[in-house]
Parts: structure tokens; sequence; C-alpha cells
């Protein structure tokens, strides 16, 4: 199995590595992703690299809305190679084939349409404010250095409120 580098995915900015499209565990994955994701990019960059993740937050208790969200998001990056391949090296392969051949042939919405609410549910923290600070929470201690949150903004946020709450406690 390729390594992250051979991947061509991490993003190296002097002594760091960027990821994104992860999960902290794979206990928590609704889509039974094998245990890869945050602990096995931290595996695969060692312990002497800072491992920076973004973290797509989508501060909602609308669920169809933050999926609807979600999917277009996930659909912008998942279809480039680069991600498909990390995706795949994850264990997402299987998950991610109907976006990728509806995508390859052409048919965009149908790409969309393909991503399953379990594997935008593993990639885009959504629910209140205060559950997406302890969801944040969850991806820090499984092992990135360094969080990046990217607040997804919904009809009706209050984003310095919003920036407030996922706050650590």
């Amino acid at each position: 199995m390729a390594g992250l580098p051979e991947l061509g995915y991490t993003d190296v900015v002097g002594e760091a590595e960027g990821i994104d499209g992860c999960t902290p565990t794979a206990s928590r994955s609704p889509t039974g992703s094998p245990p890869k994701d945050v602990p096995a990019v931290r595996a695969a960059t060692g312990p002497d690299r800072e491992l920076v993740a973004r973290i797509f937050v989508c501060p909602t208790t609308d669920a169809r809305t933050a999926r609807y969200i979600g999917r277009r998001m996930i659909a912008a990056y998942l279809t480039m190679p680069v991600y498909a391949a990390f995706h795949q090296w994850l264990g997402r392969g299987d998950i991610i084939e109907p976006t990728l051949t509806a995508w390859n042939s052409g048919d965009r919405k149908g790409a969309v349409e393909a991503i399953p609410d379990a594997l935008v549910d593993d990639l885009v923290i959504h629910g209140p404010a205060e559950r997406c600070r302890d969801r944040v929470a969850e991806y820090q201690a499984a092992g990135p250095d360094t969080a990046v949150i990217a607040i997804t903004p919904v009809p009706g946020l209050d984003l310095a409120d919003t920036i407030r709450k996922l706050a650590p406690a």
C-alpha cells in the first residue's frame, strides 16, 4: 500500500503536513471505514512532523441542509485524483466509487447524489455548535497538532457567536 508521499497528497510546508477529509477514529465512522484516518496519517507522517488538519464544520441543527452543502463540498475535492487516491488509501474506495464513476462520465449531478449521508457525516461535522466543538476536540485528541476549523456558513449563522461556541470549553 502506498504511503502519503507516494499518493502525492500531503501539502508540505516547512516541517508541517496538511490533511483534510479525515475522521478522528474509525470507531465513530458510520461508513465503517477501517481504522485509518487521523491515526493512520499520523503514523505515515511520523512524530517529528507537525500535522495540520482542516476540519469542516457546518454548525446547524438542520441535517438536511448540512448534508446538501457537504455533498457539494465533498464532490468538489473528492473528484480530484490526489484526494480520491487519499480516500482510497483510507479504505473508502467502495464508498466513493459511484461518485467517481459518475463524475468521470460527465454526470456532475449524479456524482453529488452518489455521496451517501454517512460519508458526509464522516467528513463534515454538523449539528449544534456545542456538539461540533466536542467533535473538533475528538479530532484534536486523535493526533493532529493543529486543527484549522473551516466553518461552512448556513442561513442565519451568527459567525462571531458560532466562533465563541466552538472555542474549547
